[in-house]
């Protein structure tokens, strides 16, 4: 993009005048200078010079968003609107890994473990790559704090178990930090919340804008967030992961959450519900005269705009909208009670698609991209019509969908878009006495393979993914955390399967260990990682 359509881009977006000048935000040098002058001076002057604009329009906290007409771009005359800054998100699988965030809450004390063994698994797999750590637990290097004074009104029970994190992210951090080379920062929030998500993939996007030699990257917030402890990372994003990153703080009037988009190399898929969603809160719904086609092109014109400028966005979801019920509960079955994990999607199959799809690349140069998507599978020891009916075979069908139109997408040459593949899914339950309904109680869960961390470079892709029974246990566990016992007899022959589907697929499969007890939290390995930065190899 040439200095003029930048110049052009920001008159537009910020509705400028045709003569600025940068006396409003240079006061302390003095001066006075038109924009002509300033692109004398420096070929990246002007950069800088709408840098200040970027960041002060979109780090504005409470400006309302307002709707705009969804017909406002067309009725402009084409040579008044420009092309879009060519931002472009951070890969889901190109290039080798080189930063991360993370986030460690310290308000769970029954999960602690659970966490604490997830960030130790990644420092240790992750050995290259520089750490960024959300986190309230006291600096592990800091001795000068007082335990005993900070947690006095805090009774004994709940002492110990802080102590005992404390002492366990110490030795985590010490002994990470003791590699050669290796960076691991602490980033330490501001205002007191004790309840921030431990999914730090969700609450925000990374994107980058090139300009020339000049790099510049962006954490973009949604509109809103639907849960508090996703707002409380971003109340402190501003201040503090974006100073520790060197990253400016971007707002979108679009509604997403990070697991459900996944970025390949020039294409963008992102989840049917939140699109829906942005329609909702930009009230595109509202223009009757407008078909839901027209709508999808406004979400990704936007997307364009505010996001990412260089992939085409592809709108991933049913073609019919299901919804299993408020309770997530169908009838009993051998006077038993059942309930649905509470992850359904409405337009899709799962509410991500981190947990039903992975990208992992071209097998070689414009060849057509590969693609996993989740097959279900029953791994427990319970079967009947009833429970097919009411919850295995609407997911499975609605997954198959899914995969069936994504094999039929086509390039613009008219050829395969993508090379489908399946990776299994398995469902299973975690057994619970449950003493207000006097019977015994049966959650499911589907457990995701395709959640995980794909590194895909210039001679090898990498699988980092989840197992679910990597000790091979033969009966019902009891998992530290989590209510109940769960069936994993059959779960160590699904992670012996998934291993050689990775084999068969020419990547090379790296088994993480003991991730049942976080899946059955909601998540997976891809959930709890942010990428900050990658090789990119392979930039188009």
């Amino acid at each position: 993009m040439s200095h003029t359509e930048f110049e052009q881009f920001i008159r537009w977006e910020f509705n400028l005048p045709e003569t600025i000048t940068d006396k409003n935000y240079r006061q302390d040098e003095g001066q006075d200078r038109s924009i002509a002058e300033d692109q004398k001076q420096s070929p990246f002057s002007i950069f800088r010079l709408f840098e200040k604009y970027i960041n002060k329009v979109y780090r504005v906290e409470d400006e309302p968003v307002r709707p705009s007409d969804i017909n406002q771009r067309s009725e402009l005359p084409p040579s008044s609107v420009p092309t879009p800054l060519p931002l472009r998100m951070i890969s889901s699988s190109e290039g080798k890994i080189k930063k991360v965030l993370v986030a460690i809450p310290s308000h769970e004390f029954k999960s602690q473990k659970i966490f604490f063994d997830n960030l130790e698994r990644l420092l240790e797999i992750l050995h290259d790559t520089t750490f960024y750590v959300f986190t309230h637990v006291d600096d592990p290097f800091d001795q000068s704090k007082d335990f005993e004074e900070r947690y006095k009104n805090l009774a004994e029970t709940e002492r110990k178990n802080i102590r005992a994190q404390q002492d366990k992210f110490r030795e985590i951090i010490k002994n990470a930090s003791n590699e050669s080379g290796r960076e691991i920062h602490l980033v330490r929030p501001e205002l007191g919340f004790d309840s921030f998500s431990y999914w730090i993939q969700d609450p925000f996007l990374i994107t980058q804008l090139k300009i020339k030699e000049l790099s510049k990257f962006f954490l973009v917030q949604p509109h809103l967030f639907h849960r508090g402890q996703d707002r409380h990372i971003a109340e402190d994003i501003d201040d503090n992961i974006c100073g520790l990153l060197r990253v400016d703080l971007r707002k979108t009037d679009l509604y997403f959450e990070g697991g459900n988009i996944l970025v390949g190399d020039d294409f963008i898929l992102i989840g049917r519900d939140y699109v829906e969603l942005s329609k909702y809160y930009l009230k595109l719904k509202d223009h009757n005269r407008f078909s839901g086609e027209e709508q999808d092109e406004e979400i990704r014109d936007r997307f364009r705009q505010k996001i990412d400028a260089t992939r085409e966005l592809i709108i991933i979801g049913n073609t019919e909208p299901f919804d299993p019920g408020n309770d997530y509960e169908f009838n009993k079955i051998d006077d038993a009670k059942h309930f649905f994990y509470r992850g359904w999607g409405k337009w899709q199959p799962l509410v991500h698609l981190d947990l039903f799809i992975t990208l992992l690349g071209r097998r070689y140069p414009n060849g057509p991209y590969r693609i996993l998507v989740g097959d279900l599978y029953n791994a427990s020891d319970h079967h009947s019509e009833d429970f097919d009916q009411a919850y295995f075979q609407p997911l499975k069908d609605r997954l198959d969908e899914i995969a069936f139109h994504l094999k039929q997408l086509k390039s613009p040459d008219g050829k395969s878009r993508f090379e489908v593949y399946r990776m299994p899914l398995p469902v299973t339950y975690i057994l619970v006495q449950n003493i207000g309904l006097k019977t015994t109680a049966y959650k499911w869960y589907p457990l995701s393979y395709n959640n995980c961390l794909i590194e895909n470079d210039e001679v090898n892709v990498t699988a980092y993914y989840p197992t679910f029974n990597y000790e091979k246990k033969n009966k019902p566990t009891k998992i530290n955390g989590i209510e109940g016992y769960i069936d994993t007899t059959k779960l160590a022959d699904f992670d012996d399967l998934v291993y050689k589907t990775w084999e068969a697929l020419g990547v090379k499969p790296h088994p993480l260990k003991d991730y049942l007890g976080l899946m059955l939290m909601g998540g997976g390995v891809h959930c709890i990682v942010k990428y900050i930065e990658r090789e990119d190899f392979n930039d188009v």
